[in-house]
């Protein structure tokens, strides 16, 4: 079975680390083909003590002062056990179903040629308007070839590729575009994981959608200035 290095950057998450970590722990995959880094970086509130709670042999909390999440998600990978075959940066707000590394590892049995992806995601509110976001979310993930909350990586191109820790925002879509010269996209369906609709109910859905546009077009020195509103 595959070795999974599952990397988690968390800015201010005192509210939300417990119930991601808390998931992982109950993942139905042997222990010594998984570990858990946490990169705490540069928060004000409880997040370091919460995450420390889970640490063991198995997981890991690092801290950093620098804040940006490219620059947790790269100092993560620098971290990475030498088993590792696959990297998994993972969003503080999502929560990964029990069998989810088993069937990923079954999946990638059947998918040699499969470099980077992602999977299908399902908010933790359900309502229509998050069916309707998550459902668009999806399809536009297939369709342009990107990760969103979950992003899985093979280790080689991981070691090839990191995240630009200059950009504020569309980090991933820039990422994913270099990752793209090196190996084949794939995009597991039928194993969702939990993501937080915390997000769009603060902004409102339409107002997202169009802000996913707009960063998604904008040059990369105008990327470099404009960054997310922090929603916790």
């Amino acid at each position: 079975m595959r070795f999974f290095s599952i990397i988690i950057p968390a800015h201010n998450e005192e509210a939300i680390i417990g119930e991601t970590l808390g998931h992982l722990a109950h993942l139905d995959y042997p222990a010594d083909r998984l570990e858990i880094l946490v990169v705490e970086n540069g928060s004000s509130d409880r997040t370091l003590e919460k995450a420390q709670r889970f640490s063991s042999d198995r997981c890991k909390v690092l801290s950093t002062t620098t804040r940006g999440v490219s620059h947790a998600r790269n100092l993560g990978a620098r971290h990475a056990s030498l088993a590792a075959d696959w990297y998994i940066f993972l969003d503080a707000d999502t929560s990964l179903p029990p069998r989810f590394l088993t069937n990923l590892d079954a999946y990638l049995d059947t998918h040699p040629n499969a470099a980077y992806g992602t999977t299908d995601m399902r908010p933790d509110r359900v309502n229509l308007a998050s069916r309707m976001w998550y459902g668009y979310t999806n399809v536009t993930d297939r369709l342009i070839r990107v990760t969103h909350a979950v992003h899985i990586v093979r280790r080689d191109l991981a070691e090839r590729v990191s995240f630009d820790e200059t950009l504020r925002s569309s980090e991933i879509v820039v990422y994913c575009r270099a990752l793209a010269k090196y190996g084949a996209y794939f995009y597991m369906k039928g194993n969702p994981v939990i993501n937080s609709a915390r997000r769009m109910e603060k902004v409102g859905y339409l107002k997202m959608t169009w802000l996913n546009i707009w960063h998604g077009i904008l040059p990369r020195r105008l990327l470099q200035k404009r960054d997310w509103d922090v929603i916790r």
